[in-house]
């Protein structure tokens, strides 16, 4: 089984754009969508599941988001 790991890093000021939506979230999902359709096309089965990495600490100012299991 292999996996692919989502991890955003915040980027300082970005929220300031729009401030009644996340526009970094909506990128990262944008990304996300993008990666699945092409596993997709490309004949690849997979899902995104909720699979924290055990590093500790993550860097500063970086979350994790979803793993790519396939």
């Amino acid at each position: 089984m292999e996996y692919s790991r989502s991890i955003i890093e915040i980027i300082k000021g970005y929220d300031k754009l729009i401030k009644a939506v996340d526009l970094q979230r909506i990128d990262m999902g944008i990304a996300m969508s993008h990666f699945e359709l092409t596993a997709r096309e490309s004949g690849l089965s997979g899902r995104w599941e909720n699979m924290p990495p055990r590093l500790s600490p993550l860097p500063e100012r970086t979350e994790y988001v979803w793993s790519w299991i396939g």
